[in-house]
């Protein structure tokens, strides 16, 4: 079977890092995606339709990075068109026990593994009639409460399932939390990142998390995560603008 854009990436290097991408234009990824490992193309909370991730796919191709998409929910019709783009990687969320991982993977994955519909336009097109045998999305799925974490073992354990990615905000709410927690310090949180990372070292699979900060970063690596969230486009445009606020306020100051 062809390695996708997760599994060749992983076997060259340790860690992989990516960012978050809402803003669906292609000339953003032009910008930002060059010397990435991945771009995690948010279809959930980002301002993407099927369309642009379409393009946003192709962006990613031609930048030579790895396409994470993720999907807006558990429906067949939504996971099923989604994969028929052939992105590098699914990102699916919100998954919260070994059933509801089962069901998620049926719509994902071609029979023996699920029972996802034969067809898809890029998908055939890029891998051909047999690209039901010859190729497959790397399938991260998000483990973002605690609820979820009491199950990351029996969800880890699944056939199909290539890595589990802890999602701390939702969990922080869950928890009581506020959103400047650290995942990393906050005992509470780290807790639950170590029987993330336990479940996923028992069956060989992948565990990723955002970590923007460069303390972040070093102990997501520490800790053995190898799929790492950089930052956002927001996020730099952001910063970026606030940068340029505090230049223009020193002038006017003077």
């Amino acid at each position: 079977m062809h390695k996708n854009g997760f599994e060749a990436r992983l076997a060259e290097r340790q860690i992989l890092m990516g960012f978050n991408n809402c803003i669906p234009h292609t000339g953003v990824l032009e910008i930002l995606a060059p010397g990435w490992d991945y771009v995690w193309l948010d279809g959930q909370h980002g301002y993407h339709d099927i369309n642009s991730l379409h393009n946003a796919i192709l962006a990613c191709k031609a930048y030579n990075v790895a396409s994470l998409v993720r999907v807006p929910g558990h429906g067949e019709a939504e996971l099923e068109r989604i994969c028929d783009l052939a992105p590098d990687g699914l990102l699916v969320p919100m998954v919260d026990s070994r059933e509801q991982a089962r069901e998620i993977l049926q719509h994902i994955h071609f029979p023996p593994v699920g029972n996802r519909s034969y067809g898809g336009r890029r998908v055939y097109d890029t891998h051909g009639s047999n690209m039901h045998k010859d190729y497959r999305s790397f399938t991260l799925l998000q483990i973002e409460t605690p609820t979820a974490v009491d199950n990351a073992d029996a969800i880890a354990s699944l056939d199909g399932v290539d890595g589990l990615f802890v999602g701390p905000d939702d969990m922080k709410i869950r928890m009581g939390l506020t959103q400047s927690d650290s995942p990393f310090t906050t005992p509470e949180l780290r807790a639950c990142l170590e029987r993330v990372i336990a479940a996923c070292a028992k069956h060989g699979k992948v565990a990723a998390i955002p970590a923007i900060r460069q303390a972040d970063a070093v102990a997501a690596k520490e800790m053995g995560f190898r799929i790492l969230v950089g930052g956002a486009d927001a996020y730099y445009l952001r910063t970026q603008n606030k940068i340029q606020q505090d230049a223009h306020a020193a002038i006017r100051a003077d």
